[in-house]
């Protein structure tokens, strides 16, 4: 059913193209740009599988986040456990977990060290860039799947100010304010804040509560020096202070039948503070160009969750973590309108740098069994408790350069080196049993290289293949059993890409397509910890797995009042060797857990203006993904999940006013899920339920 509605959207939009006899002029699709590879470039020269969302599809679709972000981007499936400091992504089927980003978040060049900070307010966003594929000599560690840019706005140099109110349902309010331009001829500055807050989706029958709820507040301020000079300096100041409800996992089962609704005895919440300071320096030459990116990060997060997901006063969890870190990286390349001229028809495009980066990290956890529950038939609280500082640096030297032949040829060699030392102290303590403590040291080291060869048949059709190797850093396991494994080692893989960048039809249709294939060495498995409660696990490099499909992404301007857009990925994401260390049993051939074998939207927006002052439009789309395994085993998963999204406006001269529905079918499912001491053995969360309201806009 899905494959023929998309068909025969795919076949009205034909239609459109071979039929409508309107001017071409005024249905070309806009250029668009890219900095993918740190160096502003036109997506159709960039040979990489790529998805751009600038601001104006962030407001059109009515992005708020990345888990929203993620419909619009194939092979992407953002996975958590409800609260925002643990969403992680995956990509092309390939897992975060427990251990460290597959795909790395940068914001402003920025890694984030942690899945803590993954998920950020999208405040005074200008564009988002999804890489696929290992990324890297550009952008380092952890980022074997890809890696998830987001680019501020610039501060401009005429006053701005815009501003919106959002009411929705479960009681949903949004405020949103926006102010900009010069200081003088020498400077720019913006100042963006937003605040928002909503009631739980969850309700819990046993207290009478919503679970859930949610209330975050963000700001922005940038202070741009010298935007018209040599010389350019970018401050930028950040911070968000989150405080949501508690876990809303349970009993699967019992969410299949009645979404949205727990018995929890004990609700929790969960607290996080973010604070990021940066500077940006760029010195621009009449061959070369500088850049300096400098920045530190500080967050921390504070958690209590019922552990037990029941009505059963049995299990409770306390976390408390926070990390300070710093990131630094100099990077020298060739001025954009110059390249070094190896002679008539060749020249070469490069960039060389140094990347330096240092975390130190506080984590202190504790399993609190409680009396009488079946884990603890003593009288008085028993607790399993994990207590430690890592401290981790690195420092990457890297480069890359592009041999231009003829205008048509483009070669692309990049290499990077990684050096990465973690060491960390620990406490760890288990009922009955002396305090068990340590230190642990390691190193890695690793080479990342990626080539890529491309050729322009025309200005609007480009052809490329690529291979790149991706890695992901050991760590450590600090909540096993006493006598569990301590650490984990680095996992690698390879990439191989095939892929198309085009424009049709006097450029009224983008088409992009890649083909994809990873081969996965060592791969960090999560592994359920017999004997402690749910959600424990340790990391272990016990598999490979392979990771093969296709990404199609396209937009078609049908008429001047009408543009269809649409993208599918197939990913076929299995283990090739893996044997389950808990059961012996040989899972070769099964599916990743949380890989999608699809995921995919279409939809139509339109609009047009009733005169000078009013216009309108209105957008509807399909989102959705395909089935997806809950482990290893694929002893239990989720069905597909086909999603109507609806919006419309009006636009009255400076004022706009918009009307909003998500899941408009109140389709029920459950993204993610874990093993569990409940009825069916399983504990897992319902995804987002309908939800709509009204925003009003101003800008000026």
């Amino acid at each position: 059913m899905r494959f023929w509605l998309f068909a025969a959207t795919l076949f009205g939009v034909m239609s459109g193209l071979w039929g409508n006899e309107a001017d071409f002029s005024a249905l070309r699709l806009d250029d668009i740009t890219v900095v993918a590879e740190k160096r502003a470039e036109d997506l159709m020269d960039v040979a990489l599988s790529i998805t751009p969302l600038d601001s104006r599809e962030i407001e059109n679709a009515g992005i708020r986040d990345l888990n929203d972000a993620s419909w619009y981007v194939p092979n992407l499936f953002i996975g958590g456990f409800g609260p925002r400091h643990t969403r992680f992504p995956f990509v092309r089927g390939l897992a975060a977990g427990q251990g460290a980003p597959v795909a790395t978040v940068f914001l402003d060049g920025v890694p984030q060290l942690t899945s803590n900070t993954v998920d950020l307010e999208l405040l005074d966003i200008e564009r988002i860039e999804v890489l696929r594929g290992p990324q890297g000599p550009l952008y380092g560690r952890n980022t074997l799947g890809g890696a998830i840019t987001l680019h501020t706005r610039r501060p401009p140099t005429e006053f701005e100010l815009d501003s919106s109110v959002t009411l929705g349902s479960d009681d949903e309010q949004r405020y949103r304010l926006r102010m900009a331009g010069p200081l003088d001829d020498t400077t720019a500055y913006s100042l963006a804040g937003s605040w928002m807050g909503r009631d739980g989706y969850t309700d819990n029958l046993l207290t009478g509560k919503d679970l859930d709820g949610r209330e975050s507040a963000a700001g922005r301020a940038q202070l741009l020096l010298n935007p018209v000079g040599p010389i350019e300096i970018a401050l930028s100041l950040f911070g968000e202070r989150d405080r949501e409800g508690g876990f809303a996992l349970y009993d699967l089962e019992s969410l299949r039948r009645n979404p949205w609704q727990v018995n929890h005895d004990y609700e929790g919440m969960v607290e996080r503070d973010v604070v990021m300071p940066s500077a940006i320096v760029r010195v621009y030459g009449s061959d070369i160009d500088f850049i300096s990116t400098s920045a530190y990060e500080y967050w921390e997060t504070s958690a209590r969750t019922d552990l037990d997901f029941s009505a059963n006063d049995w299990m409770r969890r306390t976390t408390r973590e926070k990390q300070h870190a710093a990131f630094q990286e100099f990077r020298l390349q060739s001025a954009v309108d110059a390249p070094i001229e190896l002679g008539s028809v060749t020249s070469l495009s490069w960039m060389a740098g140094l990347a330096f980066f240092y975390g130190d990290q506080d984590h202190y956890s504790s399993n609190e069994l409680r009396p009488g529950s079946p884990f603890n038939p003593a009288p008085v609280p028993l607790f399993v408790t994990a207590d430690y500082r890592l401290q981790d640096w690195g420092v990457a030297p890297f480069a890359q350069g592009t041999l231009n032949i003829c205008n048509h040829w483009d070669l692309t060699l990049g290499l990077r080196y990684e050096y990465e030392r973690r060491e960390a102290d620990y406490r760890l303590g288990f009922p009955g049993m002396p305090e068990i403590s340590g230190t642990v040291d390691e190193e890695y080291r690793q080479l990342l290289p990626r080539a890529s060869v491309s050729y322009k048949w025309t200005e609007r059709l480009m052809t490329y293949a690529s291979v790149s190797r991706g890695y992901r850093a050991g760590g450590y396991n600090f909540n096993t059993m006493p006598m569990g494994d301590r650490t984990y080692d680095e996992e690698s893989s390879w990439t191989y890409e095939l892929g198309m960048k085009s424009r049709w039809f006097d450029d009224r249709l983008m088409l992009n397509l890649a083909l994809f294939r990873i081969d996965w060495q060592d791969m960090q498995v999560d592994v359920p910890i017999q004997g402690l409660p749910a959600g424990s696990y340790f990391l272990d490099n016990a598999a490979d797995a392979r990771s093969q499909g296709i990404e199609a992404e396209a937009i078609a301007n049908l008429l001047p009042w009408l543009q269809w857009f649409g993208g599918i990925g197939f990913a076929a994401a299995e283990f090739t060797d893996y044997t389950d260390p808990n059961t012996g049993a040989d899972l070769a051939g099964h599916e990743l857990p949380y890989a999608p074998r699809y995921t995919w939207h279409t939809g139509l927006q339109v609009g047009a203006n009733f005169n000078e002052q009013l216009s309108w439009f209105s957008r509807a789309e399909l989102v959705g993904f395909g089935d997806i395994e809950y482990d290893s085993a694929n002893t239990e998963g989720q069905d597909a999940v086909t999603m109507v999204n609806l919006r419309a406006g009006l636009r009255r001269g400076r004022w706009s006013l918009e009307a909003w529905i998500r899941n408009l079918g109140d389709e029920d499912y459950v993204p993610i899920a874990i093993p569990a001491s409940t009825s069916s053995g399983w504990a897992g969360y319902n995804g987002e339920p309908r939800t709509f309201g009204l925003t009003l806009g101003i800008r000026l």
